[in-house]
């Protein structure tokens, strides 16, 4: 049995995004909705206390915390959402709900991310081409470590046993991967450029437009692209789980 193309990964990924796009609106609606909240309360604290008080600092510091919880969150959201042939807004509420009452396999995949970025970029550090073995071998560590419910260690070896014996094969489709999602950032930088070059033209203020572009960049590499990604990495998975 040959690997699924990079052709037909790309085809079901934008399938599955065009299939799911109300259950994966409702999950970056959440995060979004905590953003406002978010920012609501630093304002509130900020009017009233002030931006250099303890009180500032102390909150502003557990909302970044657990701002990046909820992605992770999303992220664990997303890989169940595929795992269980989740596809309707309606399935939200059940998901999202298990989603945080797994809360300590997603402090366990807040960790394999930790130690994953240390290992490739170690490997990076060593003249690049280390970094890259280790970006194939180890891309499918955070699915493996949510499905097959497995340590962090065992998650990282499973991986790379995935891999093993098409190593290549599977380089290729990353970096087809790798350059869809660099021209699509790249189209959604330029549309937001030149949005803001006709908003400057017509007279809005450059702060606002600066802050226009920032976050449609901010909303595509913290919230779009991770799930382009995981859902790419989740039919690779299954393709390999079947090879092997």
């Amino acid at each position: 049995m040959n690997i699924i193309s990079a052709k037909e990964l790309l085809s079901k990924t934008v399938s599955t995004l065009s299939r799911s796009a109300l259950l994966y609106t409702g999950i970056v609606l959440a995060t979004v909705f905590f953003l406002i909240i978010a920012s609501t309360m630093m304002k509130f604290i900020d009017i009233t206390l002030g931006a250099d008080s303890l009180v500032y600092a102390i909150v502003g510091f557990c909302l970044s915390v657990f701002f990046y919880f909820i992605l992770f969150l999303d992220s664990f959201a997303v890989i169940l959402s595929l795992h269980q042939g989740k596809t309707s807004i309606r399935d939200f509420p059940p998901l999202y709900k298990h989603a945080f009452n797994s809360w300590k396999k997603i402090l366990g995949l807040v960790a394999l991310a930790i130690a994953w970025v240390i290992v490739l970029g170690l490997g990076y550090a060593l003249l690049v081409i280390p970094g890259i073995v280790l970006t194939v071998w180890f891309f499918l560590t955070p699915i493996i470590f949510v499905i097959e419910d497995v340590s962090i260690f065992k998650a990282f070896m499973k991986s790379k046993e995935y891999v093993r014996g098409h190593w290549g094969k599977i380089a290729w489709r990353l970096l087809s991967l790798l350059l869809v999602n660099l021209s699509l950032f790249l189209i959604v930088i330029l549309v937001a450029v030149i949005e803001a070059s006709f908003k400057i033209f017509a007279g809005y203020p450059y702060f606002l437009v600066t802050v226009t572009v920032l976050t449609l960049w901010l909303f595509w590499v913290y919230i779009i692209c991770p799930i382009f990604v995981i859902i790419f990495g989740y039919y690779l998975y299954e393709s390999l789980k079947k090879v092997k």
